[in-house]
């Protein structure tokens, strides 16, 4: 009996640890604040895996109420790490002014509308010159939050009233999904109490949160083998994030020609109808923003960073317009290869293994890869074996060394420790060579 009182009480002060810090560190700071993002995450993360070994101890309401009230405190703060949400908001009120957002960047918008009222937020944006790069469920969002504003909701508060309800229904289908397939449903939170998931998506508005509500619904339609409404609801990941692309091949090599056109038919006359709506003839636009994406942004990346000193060391200057479409290239070559190998399609443990390396291999060749694109892998690392993606999502955030800088600046040395080390734990797991006693015994969880 007293080591039972013991162990709830051990429980309820990590728990109020973890509202209470997730609280500090929106209350307190800021993108350039490395010391204290570095701090609060070694505490978060420290009770994280606190949570993971010790989730046959604690029920699934305290773990659910942690995950819903760590969720409600982002209600009242802005965004502490990152400055897009003015771009969501310039585009959201272009379009209520019945103008498409696509067809000016901010800059050409001042100068053929000088008169507008929000031009204050033109100063504000990290991306004045690039034409947005958000697709149509984002535009919608953007518009939808302007609409609120004119009813009394500050946009901001809007938008992450969208996010909590998106990570309502993902907990959700994640809940569901673990049911159906007789798993642990504890197991859904290593995703939802995972604090880069917190911080990022709902404290800090990245669309990765309305991109995997669709994609953990499309996963459990699938294995339901509804196809079509499995397909409309990729359609919608894509038409959030353009990333879920690097599954179709998966799609279409694992269910056969003739299943996978079943799910590919419907989710690309969503994808291309949408973006026929929103673009109206602007499509060169967005061409232009991705093409730039992969030519000019370059943070925190891996195989691309080596391959730009040794660039630079030949050449005397930088090689990503060269490097970047190449490397791209280069990985979709491996997806698509990596795509065909099969596997046990009963099995989605196997086929979360798959998409887990595929979406690892995107990363590794990518000249950008910021702490909110390992999102993705924390929500298929709950049906997944793997485990370094719950490494990586705490060593990721060495990338804010940065910022301690003006102009941004990255410190290469903290970058290599994060790969390294990552990258040891992916290739132990992925080749089977676990040890590190199986690589903790899987965090406890199978």
């Amino acid at each position: 009996m007293q080591r039972f009182g013991l162990q709830s009480i051990v429980q309820l002060a990590c728990i109020a640890a973890f509202i209470f810090i997730t609280y500090i560190f929106f209350d307190r700071v800021e993108q350039a604040d490395f010391d204290l993002i570095a701090l609060s995450m070694i505490m978060l993360f420290g009770i994280y895996a606190y949570f993971i070994f010790a989730r046959n101890q604690i029920t699934f309401l305290k773990f659910l109420v942690t995950a819903i009230l760590v969720r409600v405190i982002p209600f009242g703060f802005d965004p502490n790490l990152s400055d897009d949400i003015y771009r969501f908001v310039w585009d959201g009120r272009v379009w209520d002014m019945g103008i498409n957002a696509f067809a000016y960047t901010p800059r050409e918008f001042i100068a053929s509308f000088p008169e507008v009222h929000f031009s204050w937020l033109f100063d504000l944006m990290n991306s004045p010159d690039y034409y947005t790069i958000y697709p149509p469920l984002c535009q919608l969002t953007f518009y939808l939050s302007i609409v609120a504003e004119k009813m009394g909701v500050p946009p901001r508060v809007a938008l992450q009233a969208f996010f909590f309800v998106a990570e309502m229904l993902t907990i959700a289908g994640l809940f569901k999904f673990l049911k159906e397939l007789g798993k642990d449903t504890k197991l859904l939170f290593i995703y939802a109490l995972n604090p880069l998931v917190i911080i990022e998506l709902m404290g800090n508005l990245h669309f990765e949160c309305l991109m995997m509500t669709a994609l953990i619904w499309c996963a459990f339609l699938l294995y339901q083998n509804k196809l079509i409404l499995s397909g409309l609801l990729y359609g919608l990941s894509i038409s959030t994030k353009l990333v879920p692309l690097i599954y179709a091949p998966l799609i279409l090599f694992q269910l056969g020609w003739k299943k996978g056109m079943q799910v590919l038919i419907p989710a690309g006359f969503l994808t291309i109808g949408a973006f026929a709506l929103m673009l109206q003839g602007h499509i060169f636009s967005i061409l232009r923003s991705i093409n730039l994406y992969f030519q000019s942004f370059e943070f925190n990346a891996s195989i691309y960073y080596a391959l730009r000193e040794l660039g630079v060391w030949l050449t005397t200057y930088n090689q990503i317009k060269v490097l970047g479409p190449f490397l791209g290239l280069i990985a979709g070559l491996i997806i698509v290869k990596q795509s065909i190998g099969q596997v046990d399609k009963s099995s989605v443990k196997e086929i979360s293994d798959r998409m887990i390396v595929l979406f690892t291999l995107y990363l590794f060749f990518s000249t950008t890869v910021h702490p909110w694109y390992l999102s993705v892998l924390l929500l298929l690392s709950v049906f997944s074996s793997y485990r370094f993606t719950l490494v990586w999502s705490c060593l990721i955030y060495l990338s804010y060394s940065a910022y301690m800088r003006q102009p941004t600046q990255e410190f290469l040395i903290l970058i290599a420790v994060e790969y390294l080390i990552v990258g040891f734990f992916f290739y132990q797991e992925h080749s089977k060579k676990k040890s590190l006693q199986e690589i903790l015994r899987g965090f406890y969880i199978q």
